[in-house]
Protein backbone atom coordinates (compact mmCIF):
# COMPACT_ATOMS: atom_id res chain seq x y z
CA UNK A 1 0.00 0.00 0.00
CA UNK A 2 3.05 2.39 0.54
CA UNK A 3 4.36 1.47 -2.35
CA UNK A 4 1.33 2.72 -4.59
CA UNK A 5 1.37 5.99 -2.27
CA UNK A 6 4.88 6.32 -3.10
CA UNK A 7 4.28 6.01 -7.01
CA UNK A 8 1.47 8.11 -7.44
CA UNK A 9 3.88 11.15 -5.41
CA UNK A 10 6.63 10.50 -7.63
CA UNK A 11 4.62 10.66 -10.82
CA UNK A 12 5.95 12.30 -13.22
CA UNK A 13 3.49 14.90 -15.47
CA UNK A 14 5.20 17.08 -18.46
CA UNK A 15 3.49 20.31 -18.83
CA UNK A 16 3.69 22.21 -22.10
CA UNK A 17 2.96 25.78 -22.47
CA UNK A 18 2.66 28.07 -25.60
CA UNK A 19 4.77 31.74 -25.19
CA UNK A 20 5.47 33.58 -27.89
CA UNK A 21 5.64 30.92 -30.34
CA UNK A 22 7.78 28.94 -28.09
CA UNK A 23 6.41 25.32 -26.60
CA UNK A 24 8.06 25.42 -22.76
CA UNK A 25 7.92 22.12 -21.60
CA UNK A 26 8.12 21.19 -17.37
CA UNK A 27 8.63 17.67 -15.95
CA UNK A 28 7.28 17.77 -12.43
CA UNK A 29 6.02 15.33 -9.87
CA UNK A 30 2.41 15.07 -8.45
CA UNK A 31 3.10 16.26 -5.27
CA UNK A 32 4.63 19.99 -6.28
CA UNK A 33 3.36 22.96 -6.54
CA UNK A 34 2.41 25.50 -9.23
CA UNK A 35 3.76 27.91 -7.07
CA UNK A 36 7.20 25.71 -8.22
CA UNK A 37 5.83 25.79 -11.91
CA UNK A 38 5.95 29.80 -11.75
CA UNK A 39 9.56 29.55 -10.30
CA UNK A 40 10.97 26.86 -13.31
CA UNK A 41 8.93 29.16 -15.73
CA UNK A 42 11.00 32.39 -14.28
CA UNK A 43 14.30 31.17 -14.61
CA UNK A 44 13.45 30.35 -18.45
CA UNK A 45 11.50 33.46 -18.91
CA UNK A 46 12.29 35.78 -16.36
CA UNK A 47 8.50 36.92 -16.43
CA UNK A 48 8.09 37.16 -12.32
CA UNK A 49 5.41 34.92 -10.88
CA UNK A 50 3.29 37.63 -10.10
CA UNK A 51 3.53 38.40 -13.72
CA UNK A 52 2.60 35.29 -14.92
CA UNK A 53 -0.85 34.58 -16.32
CA UNK A 54 -1.56 30.77 -17.33
CA UNK A 55 -4.83 30.97 -19.63
CA UNK A 56 -6.44 27.26 -20.02
CA UNK A 57 -5.16 26.22 -16.70
CA UNK A 58 -7.54 24.44 -14.75
CA UNK A 59 -8.50 21.75 -11.75
CA UNK A 60 -9.84 18.59 -12.34
CA UNK A 61 -12.42 19.13 -9.81
CA UNK A 62 -14.65 22.33 -8.65
CA UNK A 63 -12.68 25.16 -6.80
CA UNK A 64 -9.90 27.95 -7.12
CA UNK A 65 -6.44 27.48 -7.91
CA UNK A 66 -4.11 28.71 -6.02
CA UNK A 67 -0.02 29.11 -5.76
CA UNK A 68 -0.33 25.36 -3.04
CA UNK A 69 -1.99 23.78 -5.53
CA UNK A 70 -0.81 20.25 -6.73
CA UNK A 71 0.76 19.21 -10.12
CA UNK A 72 -1.82 15.86 -9.55
CA UNK A 73 -4.61 18.32 -8.64
CA UNK A 74 -4.75 20.00 -11.89
CA UNK A 75 -6.52 19.29 -15.48
CA UNK A 76 -3.39 18.96 -17.74
CA UNK A 77 -5.44 17.69 -20.87
CA UNK A 78 -5.62 21.51 -22.49
CA UNK A 79 -4.05 23.89 -23.82
CA UNK A 80 -2.14 26.24 -21.54
CA UNK A 81 -0.62 29.62 -23.12
CA UNK A 82 1.66 31.66 -20.70
CA UNK A 83 0.82 35.18 -20.78
CA UNK A 84 3.39 37.62 -19.19
CA UNK A 85 6.64 40.05 -20.03
CA UNK A 86 10.13 39.18 -19.28
CA UNK A 87 11.21 41.60 -16.18
CA UNK A 88 14.32 42.65 -18.35
CA UNK A 89 11.59 43.98 -20.69
CA UNK A 90 9.92 45.88 -18.46
CA UNK A 91 12.60 47.85 -17.04
CA UNK A 92 13.56 49.03 -20.79
CA UNK A 93 9.97 49.95 -20.94
CA UNK A 94 10.13 51.84 -17.85
CA UNK A 95 13.36 53.74 -18.65
CA UNK A 96 11.82 55.02 -21.84
CA UNK A 97 9.08 56.28 -19.98
CA UNK A 98 8.86 60.05 -18.73
CA UNK A 99 9.28 60.76 -15.67
CA UNK A 100 6.33 61.35 -13.39
CA UNK A 101 7.58 63.60 -10.28
CA UNK A 102 3.61 63.70 -9.17
CA UNK A 103 3.29 60.46 -8.40
CA UNK A 104 4.76 58.50 -4.95
CA UNK A 105 6.94 55.22 -5.63
CA UNK A 106 4.28 53.38 -4.11
CA UNK A 107 1.24 55.25 -6.36
CA UNK A 108 3.76 54.42 -9.32
CA UNK A 109 4.45 50.63 -8.39
CA UNK A 110 0.48 50.44 -8.24
CA UNK A 111 0.04 52.09 -11.32
CA UNK A 112 2.48 49.76 -13.36
CA UNK A 113 1.22 46.23 -11.26
CA UNK A 114 -2.71 47.46 -12.60
CA UNK A 115 -1.35 47.65 -16.13
CA UNK A 116 0.19 43.99 -16.14
CA UNK A 117 -2.39 42.57 -14.33
CA UNK A 118 -5.45 43.75 -16.24
CA UNK A 119 -7.74 41.15 -17.33
CA UNK A 120 -7.43 40.05 -20.35
CA UNK A 121 -11.20 39.52 -20.90
CA UNK A 122 -11.99 43.06 -20.28
CA UNK A 123 -10.15 43.83 -23.77
CA UNK A 124 -11.45 43.24 -26.67
CA UNK A 125 -9.82 40.80 -28.54
CA UNK A 126 -8.55 42.62 -31.33
CA UNK A 127 -6.85 45.27 -28.69
CA UNK A 128 -4.85 42.89 -26.79
CA UNK A 129 -1.54 43.43 -26.92
CA UNK A 130 0.02 39.52 -27.56
CA UNK A 131 -3.16 39.23 -30.23
CA UNK A 132 -1.61 42.46 -31.74
CA UNK A 133 2.24 40.61 -31.92
CA UNK A 134 0.85 37.65 -33.12
CA UNK A 135 -1.55 39.58 -35.93
CA UNK A 136 1.53 41.67 -36.92
CA UNK A 137 4.17 38.74 -37.06
CA UNK A 138 1.57 36.65 -39.52
CA UNK A 139 0.84 39.62 -41.84
CA UNK A 140 4.97 40.23 -42.29
CA UNK A 141 5.84 36.47 -42.35
CA UNK A 142 2.57 34.57 -43.83
CA UNK A 143 3.08 34.24 -47.73
CA UNK A 144 0.51 31.69 -48.89
CA UNK A 145 0.16 30.37 -52.48
CA UNK A 146 -1.58 33.19 -55.05
CA UNK A 147 -3.36 31.52 -57.68
CA UNK A 148 -4.56 34.50 -59.65
CA UNK A 149 -4.67 38.36 -59.70
CA UNK A 150 -7.57 40.13 -57.57
CA UNK A 151 -10.08 41.84 -59.40
CA UNK A 152 -10.82 45.88 -58.80
CA UNK A 153 -14.20 46.66 -57.21
CA UNK A 154 -14.79 43.36 -56.35
CA UNK A 155 -16.05 42.09 -52.58
CA UNK A 156 -14.12 38.87 -51.10
CA UNK A 157 -15.28 35.37 -50.20
CA UNK A 158 -13.36 33.76 -48.09
CA UNK A 159 -14.20 29.69 -48.25
CA UNK A 160 -13.26 26.74 -45.79
CA UNK A 161 -13.13 23.43 -47.28
CA UNK A 162 -14.11 20.91 -44.43
CA UNK A 163 -17.62 20.40 -44.03
CA UNK A 164 -18.03 23.46 -46.04
CA UNK A 165 -17.25 22.83 -49.55
CA UNK A 166 -15.99 18.79 -48.72
CA UNK A 167 -17.27 16.12 -46.61
CA UNK A 168 -13.84 14.71 -45.51
CA UNK A 169 -14.70 12.21 -43.53
CA UNK A 170 -16.99 10.27 -45.38
CA UNK A 171 -15.36 7.21 -47.49
CA UNK A 172 -15.90 7.59 -51.14
CA UNK A 173 -14.34 6.34 -54.55
CA UNK A 174 -14.71 9.63 -56.31
CA UNK A 175 -14.52 13.11 -55.16
CA UNK A 176 -17.65 13.92 -56.80
CA UNK A 177 -19.07 12.02 -53.90
CA UNK A 178 -18.36 14.10 -51.21
CA UNK A 179 -18.50 17.12 -53.17
CA UNK A 180 -21.00 19.45 -51.44
CA UNK A 181 -24.27 19.98 -53.81
CA UNK A 182 -24.17 23.21 -56.18
CA UNK A 183 -20.12 23.70 -55.70
CA UNK A 184 -19.47 24.29 -58.81
CA UNK A 185 -22.88 26.66 -59.54
CA UNK A 186 -22.33 28.84 -56.53
CA UNK A 187 -18.28 29.40 -57.08
CA UNK A 188 -19.71 30.26 -60.75
CA UNK A 189 -22.53 32.56 -59.94
CA UNK A 190 -21.09 34.71 -56.92
CA UNK A 191 -17.41 34.84 -58.88
CA UNK A 192 -19.33 38.04 -60.61
CA UNK A 193 -19.65 39.98 -58.06
CA UNK A 194 -16.77 37.93 -55.09
CA UNK A 195 -13.21 37.06 -55.58
CA UNK A 196 -12.44 33.88 -54.11
CA UNK A 197 -9.98 32.82 -51.26
CA UNK A 198 -9.79 29.22 -49.65
CA UNK A 199 -8.55 29.42 -46.39
CA UNK A 200 -8.71 25.79 -44.77
CA UNK A 201 -6.55 24.77 -40.90
CA UNK A 202 -4.63 21.81 -42.62
CA UNK A 203 -1.76 22.21 -44.56
CA UNK A 204 -1.10 23.56 -48.04
CA UNK A 205 -0.06 19.80 -49.47
CA UNK A 206 -3.71 19.35 -48.32
CA UNK A 207 -5.33 22.31 -49.50
CA UNK A 208 -3.87 21.56 -53.00
CA UNK A 209 -5.00 18.01 -53.18
CA UNK A 210 -8.89 18.41 -52.22
CA UNK A 211 -8.81 21.47 -54.40
CA UNK A 212 -7.65 19.11 -57.34
CA UNK A 213 -9.69 16.06 -55.87
CA UNK A 214 -13.14 18.10 -56.13
CA UNK A 215 -11.64 19.55 -59.66
CA UNK A 216 -12.26 23.76 -58.56
CA UNK A 217 -8.30 23.96 -59.51
CA UNK A 218 -8.65 22.65 -62.97
CA UNK A 219 -11.39 24.98 -63.08
CA UNK A 220 -9.50 28.17 -61.85
CA UNK A 221 -6.47 27.55 -63.59
CA UNK A 222 -8.48 26.92 -67.22
CA UNK A 223 -7.24 23.65 -67.41
CA UNK A 224 -10.70 22.21 -68.34
CA UNK A 225 -12.37 21.72 -71.61
CA UNK A 226 -15.52 21.97 -69.46
CA UNK A 227 -17.24 25.50 -70.02
CA UNK A 228 -20.63 25.32 -68.00
CA UNK A 229 -18.34 26.20 -65.03
CA UNK A 230 -16.39 29.21 -64.85
CA UNK A 231 -14.26 31.29 -61.84
CA UNK A 232 -10.72 31.65 -60.34
CA UNK A 233 -9.55 31.34 -56.91
CA UNK A 234 -7.15 34.17 -55.85
CA UNK A 235 -5.47 32.21 -53.21
CA UNK A 236 -4.74 29.76 -50.77
CA UNK A 237 -4.22 29.94 -46.90
CA UNK A 238 -3.47 27.25 -44.78
CA UNK A 239 -3.14 27.11 -41.06
CA UNK A 240 0.21 29.01 -40.89
CA UNK A 241 -1.77 32.14 -41.41
CA UNK A 242 -4.02 30.97 -37.94
CA UNK A 243 -3.16 32.57 -34.81
CA UNK A 244 -3.85 30.97 -31.05
CA UNK A 245 -5.80 33.25 -28.47
CA UNK A 246 -7.51 33.07 -25.21
CA UNK A 247 -10.85 33.82 -24.74
CA UNK A 248 -12.70 32.68 -20.76
CA UNK A 249 -15.67 30.94 -23.13
CA UNK A 250 -13.37 28.72 -25.34
CA UNK A 251 -10.41 28.73 -23.68
CA UNK A 252 -7.13 28.32 -25.83
CA UNK A 253 -8.07 28.20 -29.53
CA UNK A 254 -6.72 28.45 -33.15
CA UNK A 255 -8.51 31.41 -35.15
CA UNK A 256 -8.42 33.19 -38.96
CA UNK A 257 -7.38 36.11 -38.71
CA UNK A 258 -8.90 38.19 -41.25
CA UNK A 259 -6.35 41.40 -40.88
CA UNK A 260 -3.93 38.99 -42.73
CA UNK A 261 -5.56 39.43 -46.03
CA UNK A 262 -6.40 42.86 -45.46
CA UNK A 263 -3.14 44.06 -45.31
CA UNK A 264 -1.69 41.87 -48.09
CA UNK A 265 -4.20 43.66 -50.16
CA UNK A 266 -5.00 47.30 -48.62
CA UNK A 267 -6.38 49.28 -51.11
CA UNK A 268 -9.01 46.34 -52.43
CA UNK A 269 -10.43 43.89 -49.47
CA UNK A 270 -11.39 45.07 -45.84
CA UNK A 271 -13.85 44.72 -43.09
CA UNK A 272 -16.39 46.52 -44.94
CA UNK A 273 -16.65 44.20 -48.54
CA UNK A 274 -14.97 40.31 -46.88
CA UNK A 275 -17.33 37.51 -45.97
CA UNK A 276 -15.94 33.79 -44.76
CA UNK A 277 -17.52 30.79 -44.21
CA UNK A 278 -16.56 28.62 -41.75
CA UNK A 279 -18.59 25.56 -40.14
CA UNK A 280 -16.37 26.34 -36.51
CA UNK A 281 -17.37 29.71 -35.80
CA UNK A 282 -14.77 29.93 -33.31
CA UNK A 283 -12.42 30.65 -36.29
CA UNK A 284 -13.56 33.91 -36.44
CA UNK A 285 -13.72 35.09 -33.68
CA UNK A 286 -11.43 37.93 -34.09
CA UNK A 287 -13.92 38.88 -36.90
CA UNK A 288 -17.32 37.52 -35.88
CA UNK A 289 -18.93 40.59 -38.17
CA UNK A 290 -17.42 39.20 -41.24
CA UNK A 291 -18.27 35.47 -40.42
CA UNK A 292 -20.81 33.13 -41.61
CA UNK A 293 -21.60 29.72 -39.66
CA UNK A 294 -22.41 27.48 -42.92
CA UNK A 295 -24.21 24.36 -41.57
CA UNK A 296 -21.43 21.11 -41.85
CA UNK A 297 -21.77 18.67 -44.89
CA UNK A 298 -21.45 15.06 -43.35
CA UNK A 299 -22.49 11.85 -44.10
CA UNK A 300 -22.37 12.61 -47.60
CA UNK A 301 -23.93 9.45 -49.11
CA UNK A 302 -27.16 10.42 -47.11
CA UNK A 303 -27.47 13.86 -47.44
CA UNK A 304 -25.89 15.17 -51.07
CA UNK A 305 -29.42 14.68 -52.16
CA UNK A 306 -31.34 17.18 -49.68
CA UNK A 307 -28.41 19.71 -49.11
CA UNK A 308 -29.17 22.71 -50.19
CA UNK A 309 -26.86 25.38 -48.33
CA UNK A 310 -24.92 26.48 -51.21
CA UNK A 311 -27.63 26.77 -53.17
CA UNK A 312 -29.41 29.19 -51.12
CA UNK A 313 -26.31 30.85 -49.98
CA UNK A 314 -25.90 32.11 -53.66
CA UNK A 315 -28.86 33.79 -53.15
CA UNK A 316 -27.43 35.71 -50.15
CA UNK A 317 -24.37 36.48 -51.57
CA UNK A 318 -26.05 38.04 -54.35
CA UNK A 319 -28.33 39.61 -52.27
CA UNK A 320 -25.95 41.75 -50.12
CA UNK A 321 -23.55 42.16 -53.01
CA UNK A 322 -24.95 46.08 -53.53
CA UNK A 323 -24.75 46.59 -49.99
CA UNK A 324 -21.49 48.76 -49.36
CA UNK A 325 -20.76 47.66 -46.15
CA UNK A 326 -20.83 43.62 -44.87
CA UNK A 327 -20.42 44.06 -41.58
CA UNK A 328 -23.15 45.75 -40.68
CA UNK A 329 -25.36 42.83 -42.04
CA UNK A 330 -26.22 39.82 -39.17
CA UNK A 331 -25.42 37.36 -41.10
CA UNK A 332 -26.74 34.96 -39.12
CA UNK A 333 -30.32 36.09 -39.90
CA UNK A 334 -29.08 35.26 -43.66
CA UNK A 335 -31.99 32.70 -44.40
CA UNK A 336 -34.61 35.28 -42.53
CA UNK A 337 -33.13 37.83 -45.43
CA UNK A 338 -33.83 35.43 -47.95
CA UNK A 339 -37.22 35.14 -47.08
CA UNK A 340 -38.31 39.05 -46.75
CA UNK A 341 -36.52 39.58 -49.97
CA UNK A 342 -38.52 36.70 -51.58
CA UNK A 343 -42.17 37.90 -49.99
CA UNK A 344 -41.35 41.63 -50.79
CA UNK A 345 -40.35 40.60 -55.07
CA UNK A 346 -43.96 38.29 -54.17
CA UNK A 347 -45.78 41.17 -53.54
CA UNK A 348 -44.40 42.84 -56.15
CA UNK A 349 -46.43 40.65 -58.92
Amino acid sequence: MNNNNNNNNNKQHKIILKWNKQELIFDLQSTQTLSELKSLIYAQTHILPDRQKLMGLKLKTSGVITNTTTIDELNLSSKIMLMGTPEESITELNLSKPVQPDLSEGQEEEQQDTTWIEDPDTIPLDKREEVRIKLERRINTYQGKILNEPRQGKKLLVLDIDYTLFDHRSAAEIGAELMRPYLHEFLTTVYEHYDIGIWSATSMKWIESKMKLLGIEAISQGRTTNTTFNYKIIFYMDSGAMISIYTKEFGLQDVKPLPVIWEKYPTLYSEKNTIMFDDVSRNFLLNPLNGLKIRPFKRAHFTRTTDRELFNLTQYLMMIAQYDDLSKLDHRCWEQMIERQQFIERRKK
